[in-house]
C-alpha cells in the first residue's frame, strides 16, 4: 500500500507515536501534526496543476526547499526536514535502518492565536 493512500492511518500511526495531546490539521495540500513542542507537516501525494506532490522524491525536494526558504524568515520556527519510516506496518519517525518511505517538515511549535486569521 501506498503510505498516502490512507492519510488517516498516517495520522493515527503518528499520533499514538507522539502521544503528548496530538491534534492533527488537514489543507488541500498537507497534514499537520501539532504537539506542544513541534509540528510536523507531511505534504500529501497530490497534483493540483500548480504544485505536483506526487512522487516521494518530489515532496523530499519540497520539504528541504520550504524548510530552506522559511528558515531566513523564521529561522526559531523552521528546524528541518526529518523522514518517515515503515515499522512492520505503522508509519513512525523512528528510524529502522531502510529506506524512509515519507518525509516531513519539523518546526517548533507557536501558539495559534498568532495566527493570521485569529487578527
Amino acid at each position: 500500500m501506498h503510505i498516502q493512500q490512507n492519510i488517516k492511518q498516517i495520522e493515527n500511526n503518528l499520533k499514538l507515536e507522539l502521544g503528548e495531546s496530538t491534534f492533527a490539521i488537514h489543507t488541500h495540500i498537507s497534514l499537520l501534526l501539532i504537539t506542544p513542542k513541534f509540528t510536523y507537516k507531511i505534504k500529501k501525494a497530490k497534483n493540483l496543476g500548480f504544485l505536483n506532490f506526487q512522487s516521494l522524491k518530489d515532496r523530499k525536494h519540497f520539504c528541504n526547499e520550504e524548510v530552506r526558504l522559511n528558515k531566513k524568515t523564521a529561522p526559531s520556527i523552521y528546524l528541518e526536514t526529518v523522514e518517515l519510516y515503515n515499522i512492520d506496518g505503522a508509519i513512525s519517525f523512528k528510524s529502522n535502518n531502510s529506506e524512509p518511505i515519507e518525509f516531513a517538515v519539523k518546526m517548533n511549535t507557536f501558539q495559534q492565536n498568532n495566527l493570521l486569521t485569529n487578527c
